[in-house]
């Protein structure tokens, strides 16, 4: 309504009385400028789209996010070096090398009881280790 009233304010003159009433001819300014105004939304909403998918735009996390997940990672990864080595294995091929509990099996030649042993301890141990970075009581689920 605003984008119309402004056009009808600085072009007065664009009514002509010949091709119909004032009324109708406010209400088409007022709908094509709404269009205009959909058309426009659409086209920004979807660039927003594309650089989300694209991993650009504001849904990256900025530098501030990057650098404590740095430094968090740093703590992970300290943390992992305080494990035992058959616990310290099983959670880096799982988590880091993305592997399932059966392939972890297979890759170390252990029982698939076994490797969901040492994960099961081995998180457990990480998340004593870790209690400080997590927030509410140290649990992971926790909301703060």
């Amino acid at each position: 309504m605003q984008e119309a009233f402004l056009y009808l304010w600085r072009e007065p003159a664009r009514f002509n009385p010949d091709r119909g009433s004032f009324g109708t001819w406010i209400l088409m300014l007022v709908h094509h400028r709404s269009v205009d105004a959909v058309r426009k939304e659409t086209s920004v909403r979807n660039r927003i789209v594309a650089q989300v998918e694209e991993g650009i735009g504001p849904d990256e996390p900025g530098a501030d996010v990057k650098a404590l997940t740095a430094v968090m990672g740093g703590e992970v990864r300290e943390a992992l070096q305080r494990l035992p080595l058959e616990q310290r294995q099983a959670l880096t091929l799982a988590y880091y090398g993305g592997y399932t509990q059966n392939e972890v099996a297979a890759l170390i030649g252990v029982p698939l009881g076994t490797v969901k042993s040492r994960m099961f301890s081995g998180m457990a141990r990480l998340r004593i280790l870790l209690a400080s970075l997590l927030p509410g009581d140290g649990v992971i689920g926790a909301k703060s």
